[in-house]
């Protein structure tokens, strides 16, 4: 796998991205950035007063969490048509469960929300900043800077806590009805149910912040600048190292998409054809050249793209 294009944000960090038809980023300039397939930014939603840390979608509409302490709703031409308040200090992440948004804060609150922004319940037991949130097999699992994951149900009863990291845990996904968990103690451990933790996955030479599932693998993005693809076992198959500086989120649209501390988005994956206009002027040229050989030889276009592949 290779880096196929990069896109110049002015975002920096680049702190958040998600898809919703199109790909979205957040960062530090307080604005939220739409980009097309060819990494063009095609709107830019303007509204919060400080870093903007989270992204999810929920029933058709977009929403934001910042450091500013709220949470935003938008519709897809960027207008805010909700503020959410309550939360006492950042909204580090967001998730939708039951048809309804949780969002993880500083404050060391979950709060639970209804889509007019009501604040319907608050989930306490952190006793630091709640720094992600997933849901696996209908439960919310949240991880702290207090080293914990803690399990809830709906009432906001915690009802089992899980340890073993030994410094904040920044991210949570799962995958293959297993959870996933990357810290700051620069390891991701894979947990069952029951709150065991039955894998170490290490490689990482810095805080994991950030997981993501493609192609049946898990893929981290760590402070060493470096993602890495495990399978199940805990082994690292591949590392990708077209970072300068940290990578602080991922997602997939089509192909994985890397956000960095730089104010870059890095997209990855297999080159196909489609990939040829975001090549510079001279990979185009070497591209193009190759193709015709290959057209002249008779080679197919399987045989073709392979060769593209390789000369990226």
């Amino acid at each position: 796998m290779k880096q196929l294009s990069v896109i110049q944000t002015g975002l920096i960090p680049v702190r958040s991205l998600t898809v919703w038809h199109y790909l979205y980023s957040g960062g530090y300039n307080y604005t939220i950035r739409k980009w097309d397939e060819k990494g063009s930014c095609i709107a830019i939603f303007k509204g919060h007063t400080d870093y903007v840390n989270c992204l999810t979608v929920w029933n058709n509409h977009l929403y934001s969490g910042s450091s500013d302490d709220t949470i935003r709703k938008w519709d897809e031409n960027g207008s805010c048509i909700a503020i959410f308040k309550g939360h006492t200090d950042y909204v580090n992440c967001l998730t939708v469960w039951n048809n309804y948004l949780y969002s993880g804060g500083y404050d060391g609150t979950i709060r639970k929300w209804d889509e007019t922004g009501n604040s319907i319940a608050i989930f306490k037991g952190h006793s630091y900043a709640v720094n992600c949130l997933t849901v696996w097999n209908n439960h919310l699992y949240s991880g702290s800077d207090d080293e914990i994951i803690r399990k809830w149900d709906e009432k906001g009863s915690c009802i089992a806590i899980f340890k073993g990291h030994t410094s904040y845990v920044l991210y949570l996904t799962v995958w293959n009805n297993h959870l996933y968990s990357g810290s700051q103690d620069k390891t991701i451990r894979k947990w069952n149910e029951k709150g065991s933790c039955i894998a170490i996955f290490k490689g990482h030479t810095s805080h994991v912040s950030c997981l993501t599932v493609w192609n049946n693998h898990l893929y981290s993005g760590s402070y060493d600048g470096t993602i890495r693809k495990w399978d199940e076992k805990g082994s690292c198959i591949a590392i990708f190292k077209g970072h300068t500086s940290s990578v602080r989120c991922l997602t997939v649209w089509h192909y994985l998409y890397s956000g960095r501390h730089d104010g870059t988005i890095s997209k990855w994956g297999e080159f196909q054809y489609q990939d040829y206009y975001g090549l510079t002027d001279e990979k185009k040229k070497e591209v193009l050249m190759w193709e015709m050989v290959g057209r002249q030889l008779g080679l197919s276009k399987d045989i073709r793209l392979l060769v593209m592949r390789c000369l990226i």
